[in-house]
């Protein structure tokens, strides 16, 4: 969300700018066009700048008391409040590296394509890393308190999607999308402004993307409770050791069992290392987690998420259907996703999670029956330690000599024996011999996606 603010903010800099906020500024005596308010960013020119622009705007925009200028207010107010983010989780994103490489990766990216006149955007990068409050968090769990207790940085996420729930609001899903902004895209592309084709150089902002910006945050959200709920603090130091040696265990590998998947055996590492009495805690359900209910809020914004996600496919259909206004069609891979999922799977996943009883699902493919209960994997009292649903066997079967030739284990590091295989409930009637089957059928159906993004972590 960081990230994409900033890029939202550097991209409306070449936006449409007659667009009224208000609808009749001579009413206010201000002047709230977007060439107004945008005209303001550019005069950024550094850290004190940026915090008194940024806020003069928030408190102008709030004031007009409607519900468009309200939601770039709070943009604006987020943005603000990010100063120092980077620096204080420095020591944080040190036991992540590969989020810290992708995080330079995307920074130097974006610096690459700033036009000339871009020095606020980078302004708005450059305090992300400036020493605030000299209060570095010295864990990963001080930062999840700070998040979810005291709403550090959350609570501007919440009030932005409380501003966005008002705005679309206004736009039923049901009625033909509303135009808000254009983006020219070639006007900060730089070098590669030729590469991008004609018909995708002007991306329009219209009310089916607020409705699909809402069930994305409303995701996240979801997400957020659920990983600040668990013990971190090592998981960045378990998934490098783990990365390491892979390496070392594939070239040892190579010739007694073939062709080894690097992927595969470094699973297979990173399952038995986790059981070690050095990574006891990560994975365990955090006490003050416990107390805020992080999974059970999981569960809520999850549900919320499902049934905007049903409300942004009705809204993209709708674009795809009103292509007369050419500019509806240029919202092509956002839009183009949503409009193609299933809405009827959605519908049927919402029912499955908050149901809270054993449901059955049928193969999409065989017609198979499942038996599965996608609420448990929000139940505080079953989930408080998340370790023990990593599989305890793996299949290490060597080459072995078959008439003479050579035969390769291509299951090699598979995991093939889990302590609780029916996952506290989740599925209930799961058994070792028809677990390959029963994970097959989670993956394949498409209203169980929560379902199997969460088991997945423990393939």
């Amino acid at each position: 969300v960081l990230v994409l603010s900033i890029i939202g903010v550097f991209s409306f800099m070449k936006a449409d700018r007659n667009y009224d906020l208000h609808r009749n500024p001579a009413n206010t005596g201000v002047d709230v066009r977007v060439s107004v308010i945008f005209k303001k960013v550019e005069q950024i020119k550094d850290f004190e700048t940026a915090n008194l622009i940024l806020g003069n705007l928030a408190k102008e925009l709030e004031e007009l008391e409607t519900e468009e200028a309200n939601a770039l207010g709070q943009f604006f107010m987020t943005i603000k409040n990010t100063e120092g983010i980077l620096y204080d989780l420095e020591s944080v994103l040190e036991k992540f590296p590969l989020s810290s490489i992708l995080i330079v990766n995307f920074l130097k990216s974006a610096q690459r394509v700033l036009p000339s006149n871009g020095n606020h955007f980078k302004v708005l990068i450059d305090r992300l890393f400036i020493n605030k409050n000299n209060n570095q968090y010295s864990s990963i769990e001080a930062f999840q308190k700070d998040l979810i207790v005291k709403k550090k940085y959350f609570s501007d996420l919440l009030s932005l999607h409380e501003s966005l729930v008002k705005v679309t609001d206004k736009y039923p899903v049901e009625s033909k999308p509303v135009n808000l902004f254009k983006v020219d895209l070639t006007s900060y592309a730089g070098l590669f402004a030729k590469f991008i084709p004609e018909d995708q150089r002007v991306f329009v902002v219209n009310s089916a993307l607020l409705h699909i910006a809402k069930a994305e945050i409303e995701k996240l959200i979801a997400h957020t409770y659920y990983l600040t709920a668990y013990n971190l603090d090592k998981y960045g130091e378990l998934v490098s050791s783990s990365f390491k040696n892979t390496v070392k265990k594939v070239r040892g590998l190579s010739y007694k069992i073939g062709i080894a998947d690097s992927n595969r055996v470094s699973a297979m590492i990173y399952h038995q290392k986790i059981q070690k009495e050095y990574y006891q805690k990560t994975f365990l359900l955090h006490n003050w987690a416990k107390e805020s209910k992080n999974l059970e809020k999981s569960k809520e914004w999850a549900l919320r998420s499902l049934s905007s996600t049903s409300d942004a496919i009705v809204a993209s259909k709708q674009v795809a259907m009103n292509l007369e206004n050419s500019a509806f069609s240029l919202n092509k891979k956002l839009v183009k996703v949503y409009s193609e999922k299933s809405q009827k799977a959605v519908e049927y996943e919402y029912k499955l999670i908050s149901s809270n009883t054993i449901q059955i699902i049928l193969d999409p493919l065989t017609g198979k029956s499942l038996k599965i209960n996608p609420s448990e994997i929000f139940n505080s009292n079953k989930m408080g330690d998340l370790k023990k649903f990593f599989p305890v066997r793996h299949d290490q079967k060597k080459m072995k000599l078959d008439y003479g030739m050579k035969t390769i284990n291509l299951n090699y590091g598979n995991p093939i024996l889990w302590n609780d295989n029916t996952f506290a409930g989740l599925l209930p009637m799961n058994n070792q011999e028809a677990f390959n089957e029963t994970a097959r059928i989670v993956n394949r159906h498409p209203a169980t996606r929560w379902v199997s993004s969460w088991l997945n972590l423990f393939l």
